[in-house]
């Protein structure tokens, strides 16, 4: 058996075409049921393994291939999947006793559109509980843990995507982020995570939190294969109410790696406050670093943000979920994990004044973000996160480390804009940290493109966890 995270580090593309050449999907499908078996024990990252129907696919591609067909951008991938997307004939947990024998009868449209590529599914992965918190520390399918170290958390709410990544499970991971859950587990566990253009890739299939703010997105090794999947899964779906009829640009980015003529933005009131001194010296090494590509670098001022985190997170979002999840709450609240149960409680206090209110700011917030990318800035620069990995405590109140885990994303979940997370250097202690990236709305391949700038001169993106 091959090592799995060695065969990881080599791009989806060139997997794809060059290394299936000489060996068969089968093969790269049971690297990464192998790395399940060896260290989900150690991790947790997976809730639901599907070996039978991951090699029943993986043949399939080996028998396309026999013929000459690629069946997609895809073609043989292993990818997991965050355990709130169904797939069908498979359960749909969310991580809560609520729906541990919730079996889906049919794929999440996200799900048909990575087997139309030739994605081989390989699992169903661990997440905080009702996708509302940023720990995965789910109190009925047991905590995730960190590979980096499995003292600390993964981050969430995808924190199951991020640790099968890192831990060699899969070459990537779909999640969903509504106010960083995508892009807090990829900086916690040292890989890359991509939170497209509000309504670019379809939810539907996928277990609500805040419908207009929830969107599915990519985690993996690296920028390249971030822009191979949104590639895969991107587009217009009639059925959802939340998809977009804007058409998605072909995002399979380049390797140049000039910035010459970009100008980016680093807005430090609030996005550079109370910093780990780590993240704060791998932040600037990092925009230093788009600088010597050819980026011009300026501070700039963006009111509003820290509005922006509070109404989100505890207002728009938690009014959202205590609405949908109403009946529970007032009838089997017992079932519900406590730090979750407390989270959502919030939102049957806010008023309906409260709410428009939060509405109406919101509105305002994306128009004053539209203006500063519409008044020369081309992409945004600051902490993915202002602290690596907390440790994983019980005694901890994880409401409050979730909310302070993604105080730099919510803003942008706000807005609705893409934003990337990047690999950008460890602490003293080795636990990654990370840089975030944001554009402007559909501005996605000029965000991907100097992702992949700064991963062509770093490697950051090419360190592994020695996973136990």
């Amino acid at each position: 058996m091959r090592d799995q995270i060695g065969v990881w580090r080599i791009s989806v593309d060139t997997l794809t075409r060059k290394w299936l050449a000489d060996s068969s999907a089968i093969e790269l499908t049971e690297c990464a049921l192998d790395a399940i078996d060896r260290h989900n024990d150690a991790y947790n990252a997976i809730i639901t393994p599907m070996p039978e129907s991951a090699r029943k696919d993986a043949e399939a591609c080996d028998a396309a291939r026999r013929t000459g067909a690629r069946l997609g951008l895809l073609h043989g991938m292993p990818v997991s999947l965050k355990d709130n997307i169904d797939v069908a004939g498979i359960r749909t947990t969310m991580a809560s006793d609520f729906f541990s024998s919730n079996v889906a009868v049919k794929d999440a449209e996200v799900v048909k559109r990575l087997r139309l590529a030739g994605a081989v599914i390989v699992g169903k992965a661990n997440l905080h509980e009702f996708a509302c918190g940023a720990t995965s520390q789910s109190q009925h399918f047991g905590p995730c843990l960190n590979p980096w170290n499995a003292s600390h958390v993964p981050g969430g709410s995808s924190g199951g995507s991020g640790a099968s990544v890192a831990a060699g499970m899969c070459v990537l991971s779909i999640g969903s982020d509504t106010g960083g859950s995508i892009r807090a587990p990829a900086s916690f566990n040292g890989v890359a995570g991509f939170k497209p253009t509000n309504g670019a890739v379809p939810n539907r299939g996928s277990f609500p939190v805040s419908p207009p703010h929830d969107t599915l997105g990519p985690i993996a090794r690296c920028v390249e294969d971030l822009a191979v999947c949104y590639s895969a899964i991107a587009g217009f779906d009639p059925e959802d109410p939340t998809s977009s009829k804007r058409p998605v640009d072909d995002v399979l980015v380049s390797s140049e790696t000039t910035l010459q003529g970009l100008i980016i933005g680093q807005p430090r009131a609030f996005f550079h406050e109370a910093l780990q001194p780590e993240v704060a010296a791998n932040t600037e090494a990092s925009v230093a670093l788009l600088a010597d590509l050819g980026a011009r670098v300026v501070d700039i001022e963006l009111h509003g943000a820290e509005e922006a985190w509070r109404l989100l997170s505890t207002v728009i979002v938690m009014t959202d979920a205590a609405a949908l999840h109403r009946e529970r709450m007032e009838t089997e609240s017992q079932r519900m994990g406590r730090d979750v149960y407390d989270r959502i409680a919030v939102g049957r206090d806010v008023s309906g004044i409260q709410y428009a209110e939060a509405i109406r700011f919101r509105e305002h917030w994306r128009r004053r973000v539209e203006f500063l990318f519409g008044d020369g800035i081309d992409i945004l620069a600051m902490p993915t996160t202002p602290f690596t990995a907390p440790l994983a405590d019980p005694t901890a109140d994880m409401g409050l480390t979730s909310n302070r885990i993604n105080r730099n994303n919510f803003p942008w979940s706000m807005a609705g804009v893409p934003a990337l997370s990047l690999p950008s250097g460890f602490d003293e202690c080795g636990l990654p940290t990370g840089l975030q990236l944001v554009a402007s709305r559909w501005q996605d391949l000029k965000l991907l493109a100097v992702g992949k700038a700064f991963q062509n001169v770093t490697d950051w993106h090419l360190r592994s966890p020695s996973v136990s």
